[in-house]
């Protein structure tokens, strides 16, 4: 019972967890970031072996920030309603694309005691 128990919380399926789904923009931005962190090593490692070039890993490190902040820029798709996905397109300076309301309800705010009327006011 309690190996089960230990290999569904390794899963993500205990109580009380969530599985983190990312949506639209963000979701490109993690694609965009893996695949070129494996792009940055393929490159450095053929730097090393047919140039005999040595890259700097905070050069390395720049690149990949700078085409994962291109890729989640020019991505088609909206933000979610995650402040967690907010927080990760920010740390990538991602120009975040807001979601469209689903709903535009015009409100007219009226405070109470303030009713218009038709009455006349005089001295």
């Amino acid at each position: 019972m309690a190996s089960n128990r230990s290999s569904s919380w390794a899963r993500g399926e205990g109580e009380g967890s969530r599985k983190r789904k990312w949506r639209g923009q963000a979701h490109h931005v993690i694609l965009a970031l893996i695949i070129n962190t494996f792009g940055a090593i393929w490159y450095c490692r053929n730097q090393v072996n047919f140039h005999n070039k040595h890259i700097n890993l905070h050069s390395a490190t720049l690149s990949i920030s700078a085409t994962t902040s291109l890729v989640g820029t020019l991505s088609k798709c909206h933000l979610g309603h995650s402040i967690l996905e907010f927080t990760l397109l920010k740390s990538f300076a991602v120009n975040v694309h807001p979601p469209k309301p689903s709903l535009i309800k015009r409100v007219d705010w009226v405070l109470r005691g303030m009713e218009p009327s038709n009455a006349i006011l005089m001295d």
